[in-house]
């Protein structure tokens, strides 16, 4: 199944010690048309990993990174310098993704844990602005859920309105973007903070 197009479901991962996450399942997301470097021009194979946490009050985080890119702790955040078109491709997979699981948790929250640009944290910034605009216009029933983001940290949670644990799911959230915060503070880039959104 190595190296085929499209998103396929590639293995589910159980928590080991530290791990708070109930289960992992990791996909593997190759787009069905031909991708291009926007550095270097030339056509290029890209295979994305996308990665979701289902966790305790049935929330799940949701983030990607791209194979062959950074290393273990940077390999959330850094730049492929990929086509707006790839980007695009690569969030409708992990909407797919959430909205699998969707199907068979009622209410699920969701988490989108976006990358942050190192030694750039500025509110309002072009990611933010471009996750949040995808999200707006391709999450459905929108209108249903709550929804808050850290413009910082380029990160979100949509709380369906009838979720009976919208409490924790803040709670999460809060404490979600505080450890990012400190990994920030305290310079680790471990995998602890989900980075997500190479472009």
């Amino acid at each position: 199944m190595a190296g085929r197009k499209g998103l396929h479901w590639a293995y589910n991962r159980r928590p080991k010690d530290g791990d708070q996450f109930i289960k992992k399942i990791i996909y593997r997301y190759i787009p069905l048309f031909d991708t291009f470097s926007i550095r270097t021009r030339r056509k290029t194979k890209v295979t994305t990993y996308i990665e979701l946490e289902i966790y305790q009050f049935d929330i799940c985080v949701v983030s990607f990174y791209n194979k062959g890119y950074g290393n273990s702790d940077t390999k959330y955040k850094v730049r492929c310098h990929l086509s707006p078109g790839h980007i695009k491709a690569i969030m409708k997979a992990c909407l797919h993704c959430f909205n699998e699981q969707r199907e068979t948790v009622d209410h699920l929250a969701l988490v989108f844990a976006g990358a942050d640009d190192e030694n750039d944290h500025t509110e309002m910034n072009q990611r933010y602005q471009v996750y949040d605009r995808f999200l707006q216009d391709n999450f459905t029933d929108l209108d249903l859920y709550e929804i808050n983001g850290s413009t910082q940290f380029n990160s979100f949670i949509f709380i369906h309105q009838d979720h009976p644990n919208k409490d924790e799911c803040h709670l999460f959230f809060e404490a979600f973007l505080q450890k990012v915060a400190e990994n920030l503070t305290d310079g680790n880039h471990s995998n602890t903070r989900r980075r997500s959104g190479m472009m």
